[in-house]
């Protein structure tokens, strides 16, 4: 059923859908003191708009959605800026979901390394400020526009895995839009 649907929208994986929404879930979390370094384990939840992906005929209307591997769709170029490992975020590929109005939902789990702002001046007591800046790599904010899924709980600090080492007492996510001529 996939192949018929996707070979019916002639779709090409290599066009730009410049809609893009995440959020990233349950979090694992590891602060390495001596490098500076945080390293999570979660997952992020994308969800794109691709009108090309979109089915409303007669012979379809009964299938609401399908499972596409993920390597068969655009996806964007979202990387940490601040990373400290080339390549990261690394994303694993897993099955996407698309619906018949063109909206895919991708939630493959990542793993992301970033530096961290870290003082051990109140040790045990330290607090340590950890920025991630994820964008696109060759896109700027004319082409693609992301933005936050959950606005009102951008870290989703109820679904965060307890760590015993350390507590997330704030997150904060901000929407910085950049324009290259």
């Amino acid at each position: 059923m996939n192949t018929l649907i996707m070979s019916q929208l002639n779709y090409e994986n290599y066009y730009l859908c410049p809609e893009i929404t995440t959020d990233s879930l349950d979090p694992y979390l590891r602060m390495i003191y001596s490098e500076c370094l945080l390293i999570t384990i979660s997952f992020i939840s994308l969800i794109l708009h691709d009108g090309s992906l979109a089915w409303d005929t007669t012979a379809l209307r009964h299938i609401p959605n399908i499972r596409i591997p993920s390597t068969q769709l655009y996806l964007p170029d979202l990387m940490s800026y601040n990373s400290v490992d080339y390549g990261s975020p690394r994303i694993i590929n897993t099955n996407a979901i698309v619906y018949r109005n063109g909206n895919v939902l991708w939630v493959p789990p990542m793993t992301l390394k970033a530096m961290c702002r870290v003082n051990l001046k109140r040790w045990p007591f330290d607090e340590h400020i950890c920025f991630i800046k994820f964008g696109s790599w060759t896109h700027d904010g004319y082409i693609m526009d992301v933005f936050p899924m959950n606005r009102t709980n951008p870290g989703l600090l109820n679904d965060i895995w307890k760590n015993t080492e350390f507590d997330i007492s704030y997150i904060n996510v901000t929407r910085d839009v950049k324009f290259y001529d």
